[in-house]
């Protein structure tokens, strides 16, 4: 008796629209906090939030380690478009 992979099939199916949910809503959460920081004139790098980044629970981190991953969110988020990768995700999300 052959074996049916149908379940199988719709279980990746749903974990992979879960994820690129997960990748488009950290895409733009990275876009949004990118506005946010530049609409506030916050200097990551400024003494006093390199301070309080020390002081946190961020230690492990510095301002310009976080302005990096502003840059890297912006940069995934033109590839996605350019490469029309945005819409295959997408497609799929619920």
């Amino acid at each position: 008796m052959p074996v049916d992979v149908t379940n199988k099939a719709l279980n990746i199916c749903t974990r992979l629209m879960q994820a690129a949910d997960q990748v488009m809503q950290a895409t733009e959460e990275l876009y949004n906090l990118k506005n946010e920081k530049e609409s506030a004139g916050l200097d990551l790098t400024a003494a006093a939030v390199e301070s309080a980044i020390s002081a946190s629970s961020l230690k492990h981190a510095n301002g310009t380690d976080f302005n990096n991953v502003i840059s890297s969110g912006a940069a995934l988020k033109t590839w996605l478009e350019t490469n029309f990768h945005d819409d295959v995700l997408s497609k799929v999300r619920p």
